[in-house]
């Protein structure tokens, strides 16, 4: 029996849609509750402290580090996912720095997120 390791178009606009899309769905929405959360937690450290050394410290402590989490998330998805939707959009033609940009950032971001 002669297996095909060709895909066909179906096979890649199913690969898309169970994958890529909520991948980038949960990312923006990973970026719009941490926005969310940076803002809650500014105002009520804010609020609690009024211009002291001590808000200054747990903002510092607390606020920015969480700031830095989907920022680095978001940035670490771009060339990934750029490289998976240009092999799904022209397979033929594979863009060999964007390969390797993807093969460096992939294991960064398991590692980050760890």
């Amino acid at each position: 029996a002669v297996v095909s390791t060709q895909s066909t178009g179906a096979d890649n606009e199913m690969r898309f849609g169970c994958f890529y899309f909520w991948m980038l769905a949960a990312i923006v929405i990973e970026i719009i509750l941490f926005s969310m959360l940076l803002f809650r937690l500014s105002k009520s450290v804010s609020q609690t402290s009024h211009q002291t050394r001590e808000n200054a410290r747990v903002r510092s402590k607390y606020v920015f580090p969480l700031m830095k989490y989907p920022l680095v998330n978001f940035v670490l998805a771009i060339p990934v996912t750029t490289n998976r939707i240009q092999n799904w959009v022209a397979p033929e033609n594979p863009i060999f720095w964007l390969f390797l940009l993807h093969s460096m950032v992939y294991p960064l971001w398991g590692f980050i997120n760890a």
